[in-house]
């Protein structure tokens, strides 16, 4: 493996196997390095895909207060761009648009997780619901 250095604190990442799949992350400040494909097989499972979440839209482009960071993997650093998770959640990602890296600030991962798991929480609320009004509906169609 190539000695890849963590963007904030410019030392050398280790790896680490997160639900099968070996990611890097820094021992200093905890953040993660995903490759293109790896953020969708460690993050909750969803009907949609968590990385497309953060493609190249000029719209999710954000400024989470922090300074650019370069990416780990690319030999140039090319700077990464901030991009909102999903426009409506204050968790912002960095992206690599040249290779599909992810890098994610410590506490991100869970915060990604989180917004998950209450995202699957009000579906199943709501599909509850319209369950229940379907159901009335065809009581009160037959009279009952």
């Amino acid at each position: 493996m190539m000695a890849y250095r963590c963007p904030r604190c410019e030392i050398h990442l280790h790896q680490q196997d997160m639900n099968g799949v070996t990611i890097e992350y820094c021992p200093r400040c905890s953040g993660l390095c995903f490759d293109r494909g790896e953020l969708d097989k460690v993050t909750e499972k969803t009907a949609g895909s968590v990385e497309y979440c953060t493609v190249a839209d000029a719209s999710l482009s954000v400024d989470d207060g922090r300074s650019e960071i370069g990416c780990p993997k690319c030999e140039t650093h090319k700077k990464m761009r901030k991009a909102a998770f999903v426009q409506y959640t204050d968790i912002v990602v960095d992206r690599c648009d040249a290779c599909g890296v992810i890098w994610l600030d410590t506490g991100e991962l869970d915060a990604i997780n989180r917004h998950i798991q209450r995202q699957s929480q009000s579906d199943t609320e709501r599909s509850f619901w319209s369950n229940v009004q379907m159901f009335a509906v065809k009581i009160a169609s037959i009279g009952l």
